[in-house]
């Protein structure tokens, strides 16, 4: 989701925390109002938020973190989760059951959502 001029610069700056508000809404982390029935604090993520850019945030407010993540902190968030493999043992979830809804546009320019977990 970064521009191939970007992607491909050493080093990567775009992983670095960005002034607010974000360059675009891809790059965009909210809180979700109100939290979850369960009590815990949903955070909607634009699908260029790189993973250096969601700790720095998380280390900001103090009150959202992830159970498991990758290392690798200059790629995105949806980067490290589409493989669905991160965070995967025998006991462990996958960063894809962490997931409560994906949003993307479709082949006719229409917002779609998807947030059944049987999907």
């Amino acid at each position: 989701m970064l521009p191939i001029d970007t992607a491909s610069k050493l080093p990567n700056t775009a992983s670095l925390a960005l002034p607010e508000p974000s360059l675009n809404e891809l790059q965009t982390i909210d809180l979700v109002r109100p939290p979850s029935p369960d009590g815990r604090q949903l955070v909607h993520l634009g699908c260029g938020v790189t993973n250096e850019r969601l700790r720095r945030f998380c280390v900001k407010h103090g009150k959202v973190t992830m159970p498991m993540n990758v290392i690798v902190v200059e790629i995105t968030i949806c980067g490290s989760n589409a493989p669905i493999c991160h965070g995967v043992g025998a006991k462990n979830k996958t960063l894809g059951d962490i997931v409560r809804k994906v949003e993307y546009v479709d082949a006719n320019g229409e917002l779609q959502s998807v947030n059944d977990p049987a999907h």
